[in-house]
This record gives structure tokens, sequence and C-alpha cells, in this order.
């Protein structure tokens, strides 16, 4: 808890749900979180079906720019799925839950939620290596997937397999595409899920993919830095306040 606070103190960006405050009883610690009325992808998928590939790249891109940001902290999410995005008054992302986020690269725990987890996190424990920020970036395209064609049905690692022979290999990744995915989306979707970590495409690189550029802004990496520094600069304004500390009982 201790951790998730500072975490989520630290963070002054327009993409991740703000931190207000926190206070203590005998028993518990209460977080105060911006308030947001939007509620979640998750919910939104759910009740309307998938998004539209139009819908689904302006999300997209706002969570490469979110989770750039976040990494450029040294800061690991560990846990993007769609029940931890929730949609603000402006149909902005704003990304919460940080119980499972680490400072730092190299880790070696598991932590997350299985169908968004990366290779790597299922078989660090077996192969005694490591995995660092590459973890989100798998994730992102398992969220992609359930945005354009709906929750539970994106590709699957086969966990049961994966911890008998201790290793990942291609016929472990269910990727099965619905056709009616044109080109570009289908090799954006392939880049993020790629077994060896190093090889996925870099969130800056989402950002000027093909399906980006064609579905969201004529220079998206331009226009979304200045339109998201902007707001970055009226959040650091409204939040020019003393840092709250956490008092927790032994």
């Amino acid at each position: 808890m201790f951790y998730e606070v500072e975490c989520q103190r630290n963070l002054r960006h327009p993409s991740f749900l703000r931190l207000c405050g926190q206070f203590h009883d005998s028993r518990n610690v209460y977080l105060v979180l911006e308030y947001n009325c939007g509620g979640d992808l998750y919910d939104r998928v759910q009740n309307n079906g998938p998004f539209s590939e139009d819908e689904c790249a302006r999300y997209m891109a706002q969570m490469a720019f979110a989770v750039d940001y976040l990494h450029r902290k040294r800061v690991i999410h560990r846990d993007i799925k769609p029940e931890n995005i929730l949609i603000g008054l402006q149909g902005e992302i704003k990304i919460a839950d940080f119980g499972c986020s680490v400072t730092g690269t190299g880790r070696n725990t598991i932590c997350g939620t299985a169908e968004y987890l990366a290779p790597e996190i299922i078989t660090v424990r077996m192969n005694g290596g490591h995995y660092d920020g590459e973890v989100d970036i798998w994730s992102l395209g398992i969220l992609m997937c359930e945005l354009l064609v709906g929750i539970g049905k994106a590709p699957r690692l086969n966990i049961d397999r994966i911890r008998r022979v201790g290793l990942v290999t291609p016929c472990d990744v269910h990727l099965a595409i619905p056709p009616f995915l044109g080109p570009e989306v289908r090799d954006l979707m392939g880049r993020l899920l790629v077994i060896e970590p190093t090889e996925r495409i870099s969130l800056r690189a989402i950002q000027s993919h093909p399906w980006i550029l064609k579905h969201c802004l004529k220079k998206p990496r331009q226009i979304i830095g200045q339109e998201q520094r902007r707001h970055v600069g009226n959040l650091g304004r409204q939040c020019s306040q003393k840092p709250l500390t956490l008092h927790m009982r032994a």
C-alpha cells in the first residue's frame, strides 16, 4: 500500500488517475482519488461491444504515450487491463490501480492478471531470469485485441504447458486475429505480441505506426505531445500543494 501511494503521488500526467490524499483509522488506510464518472474500458466493451478501429486507435495512442511516460519514470505497471483503464469526461484515459507496479528494471517476481501476463513473467522463476518494462507492451497487445474483438477473445498463452516445459514457443500463442481487421491493425498487433521481449515494438514506435497515423492524427507524436504537455502543465498548477504523507499504524 505504501509503495502504491508513493508511486501514484509522484505521477503528474493527465492519463493517470490522480491521488488527492489519504487517511487512516485503526484498521484501514483510505485513498482519496480523482473523481471519474466515465466508467472503464472493460464495462464499455462489455456493454457496447468491440470498438471501431478509429476509437481503439485513439485509446492505444494515449496508452502508448502514458506508458512511455511511466517507463521514463522507471515504473513498470504490470497490470494493464481494461478494468484498470478508466475513461474521463472528454473520453481521455485514466490509468488506475498501481498495486502491482514496481520501480526499476530486472524484476523477477510473478505479478499481474493471468490473461495479460507476458511470457517472460511466466517463465522468470523457472529460468532464473528477469524482465523489464516490455511486459507492459505485451499487455497493450492483449488490450488492443480485446478492444477490437471483445473481452476474453484475445490471444491466450497456454500457461499450464509453459510451466511444464519451462519455455515459451510460438505454438503457445494462440494468435487468431479475425480476418475483418485490416492489414495495418494486424501488423501492429503482431509487433506487440512478440515472444522475445527485446523484439517488441517500442512505445514511441506505436505512436508513429501507420495504423495510429491513419486513425488518429496527421502528426500524432507532435500534436499528442503538445496537447499532453499542456494538460500536464495545468495539472501541475492544480496540484501545487504540500506533499502528502502516509501514516500507517504497526
